[in-house]
């Protein structure tokens, strides 16, 4: 789909409008950008046909840029919760002691956030030293002309009141805002996801030490008797506790994740709902003896249905 779109923007170009190809590419990245300065348009054969076409155009245009921006910022927050589950994987290959402090440290992935955030701005800076450099040798601007135009293109801005004369610098500019476009969006959608890391690592921090440093009976009963682990519990597992308080490998994940919001009740429940109805004996664990009452119950319903 991208590239039968940019080969009709560039089929316009060069065989409708009579651009030469840097014109018709310049054109071309300027408009599926955004950034539209106005130097050249669909309108400029001033016919119906064009600005119809051009109409369309420009919106199949946008649609691509919305999908680009999901998938980088997907992608941003894949790495984010791929950060996230490498300090859970390496504060669980720790031996746990309740004598000591767990691995993971709130203080020190919250620098490493900032640093992030830091190295964002660095590369939106780079991109811009890169433009206004490059615009001074190739137009000779002065700098504060060609750091405007820099910013004012790769915010996709686009006002139209400074431009590339040059086919040399029109070629770098349909470069120049391809990349510095992706660098902008890349960088602001690592730092505008810089509440949502920041409140992933509290989450976490808080969830693993929920605990404390110490653990006892009264923790146990605390825990056993909790909305989290009551909640996904049959009857007879609640009473087997109140007399001897318990929680096994399983209860203990889904509290944690629970804790951490990674999951949520009502998804919890409507998997134990399934279980349930497996759970003949209402014990809490399925063994042969559920199978055989689940097999017959429906060899009996087809007795029914049949007859």
């Amino acid at each position: 789909g991208l590239l039968l779109y940019w080969g009709a923007g560039y089929a316009y170009g060069k065989y409708r409008a009579g651009w030469d190809i840097v014109d018709s590419v310049y054109f071309l990245v300027v408009t599926i950008s955004t950034v539209g300065y106005g130097d050249f348009a669909f309108s400029s054969l001033d016919n119906d046909v064009d600005k119809l076409f051009g109409a369309f155009y420009v919106f199949f245009g946008v649609v691509l840029i919305g999908v680009a921006a999901g998938i980088i910022i997907q992608t941003l927050e894949a790495k984010a919760e791929e950060k996230i589950n490498r300090l859970r994987e390496q504060h669980h290959e720790v031996e746990f002691d309740f004598g000591h402090q767990p691995a993971f440290n709130l203080e020190q992935e919250t620098r490493r956030v900032f640093l992030d955030i830091l190295w964002s701005l660095a590369m939106i800076g780079i991109s811009l030293v890169i433009g206004t450099a490059t615009m001074m040798q190739l137009e000779n601007w002065c700098a504060s002309d060609a750091f405007y135009f820099s910013m004012i293109t790769i915010t996709t801005v686009g006002y139209g009141d400074i431009l590339p004369t040059n086919p040399k610098a029109k070629l770098f500019v349909s470069f120049y805002i391809l990349f510095g476009f992706g660098v902008l969006a890349n960088s602001l959608s690592a730092i505008g996801a810089f509440p949502s890391r920041i409140q992933q690592l509290r989450k976490l921090d808080k969830s693993l030490s929920l605990l404390g440093e110490s653990f006892d009976a009264k923790h146990l009963s605390a825990l056993c008797s909790c909305t989290e682990v009551t909640s996904i519990r049959s009857r007879a597992q609640i009473a087997k506790s109140q007399s001897a308080p318990y929680i096994d490998r399983s209860e203990f994940v889904l509290w944690q994740l629970l804790k951490q919001e990674k999951i949520q009740m009502n998804d919890i429940q409507r998997c134990v709902q399934v279980f349930d109805k497996l759970d003949y004996d209402g014990s809490g664990s399925l063994d042969q003896t559920d199978i055989d009452l689940y097999l017959s119950q429906r060899s009996d319903d087809n007795v029914h249905a049949i007859t």
